[in-house]
């Protein structure tokens, strides 16, 4: 009788230590504003729109371990989180211009929406956009909320 429980306390014990305790999100303040009053590129028939994401404070995110969906409802949705360029439509292209190592209190994440006038398609980055910062390893949203782009 004392061997059984001796050999279920080690079972349970040995369990119990070896499993990872969750991930647990980061605890940060991010605001998200429009930064950009239509900044026009004649020559390539460009229109960019900036959106600035500041962290005001809290826990650092490490780089790597976030992600910005960028969503125009009606036109699509894009997912950031690398300095290349995503494809909201056959018009326009979302992608991060600025991206620090680690998005620590006073950084800022620089967002560019770029509007092409090509030929028959045509995209205005003018409207209401959704922005969420996501963290993956806890899949917890730091951020979500809709911004108006003039």
């Amino acid at each position: 009788m004392v061997a059984v429980v001796v050999i279920l306390a080690a079972t349970v014990g040995s369990y119990v230590l070896s499993t990872q305790p969750p991930e647990v999100a980061p605890q940060s303040s991010i605001e998200v504003r429009d930064a950009s009053n239509n900044l026009t590129d004649v020559q390539a028939g460009e229109v960019r729109n900036l959106v600035k994401i500041e962290h005001d404070g809290g826990d650092p995110i490490t780089n790597g371990s976030y992600v910005i969906r960028v969503n125009n409802p009606g036109n699509g949705q894009a997912e950031l989180n690398t300095t290349a360029p995503a494809r909201i439509n056959t018009a326009a292209d979302v992608r991060l211009a600025s991206k620090p190592t680690t998005f620590s209190s006073g950084d800022t994440l620089t967002v560019e929406i770029v509007s092409t006038q090509t030929g028959s398609a045509s995209f205005t980055a003018v409207g209401t956009w959704r922005i969420a910062v996501i963290h993956q390893p806890s899949n917890s949203l730091l951020y979500d909320s809709d911004i108006r782009l003039e």
